[in-house]
């Protein structure tokens, strides 16, 4: 028997943004506490020919819908994604475009057990932490990403 796999053990890569420890190769590579969002719907188009005997319409697929992603981490000194979000609202029509790898990862965290590929990802949405004196909590921030891609590799 399958066993379903855990969700609580996972990583996130992002191309071409430096890590907090410089690595652009690797890329962010850990410090997310949620990944949420991975939704994809199709448009359905409805046609009925008029010359059809059918007393009903047939169903076509549409475009594509993939939801926004969020990102949620703890706050630090690193202001990388503060900065990717900042960047985008001045380019115009030259936003930066980023791909990104979320991996499901085993217990351990020596194997990936499923893998998804998010395509051409940028900031559209931060959300900074909220400020209470008398909580003992971690300070949070979130980052939602728009993108044109979603694929499931593993």
């Amino acid at each position: 028997m399958a066993y379903p796999f855990k969700k609580y053990k996972f990583n996130v890569t992002i191309d071409g943004i430096n890590s907090p420890a410089g690595d652009a190769a690797q890329g962010i590579g850990g410090g997310f506490t949620e990944v949420a969002g991975f939704d994809l719907s199709y448009d359905v188009i409805e046609y009925r020919d008029g010359n059809s005997p059918l007393h009903t319409s047939i169903k076509l697929p549409g475009l594509a819908k993939y939801s926004n992603i969020t990102l949620k981490y703890g706050t630090t000194a690193d202001i990388t994604f503060y900065n990717w979000v900042t960047e985008t609202a001045t380019a115009g029509n030259n936003i930066t475009k980023h791909n990104l790898t979320i991996n499901l990862l085993d217990d351990d965290g020596s194997t990936v057990l499923a893998t998804w590929q998010v395509e051409r990802a940028w900031p559209c949405h931060y959300v900074a932490t909220d400020f209470n004196a008398s909580a003992s909590e971690i300070a949070f921030e979130s980052i939602e990403l728009c993108h044109e891609g979603l694929t499931r590799t593993a």
